[in-house]
């Protein structure tokens, strides 16, 4: 399920319940030829801090973002 939409100067992010793992959040990563990377974290609040300290990036609405549709 989607949180939250995130924008930096480079990269649009999602922060999401992970695909991968049951509790987990993830940060998933996005450029123009598609997702890059992705992080996950224990805790929500971890994941905001770390998708606004290490990258940069504040939240932003869908129609904000560039690379994903």
């Amino acid at each position: 399920m989607l949180i939250k939409l995130y924008r930096s100067d480079c990269f649009d992010y999602v922060l999401s319940e992970s695909t991968k793992h049951e509790g987990v959040y993830q940060v998933t990563c996005f450029d123009a030829e598609g997702p890059l990377s992705d992080h996950e974290f224990k805790f929500l609040d971890n994941a905001e801090k770390y998708i606004r300290r290490v990258y940069n990036a504040k939240p932003c609405v869908k129609e904000e973002l560039r690379f994903i549709n």
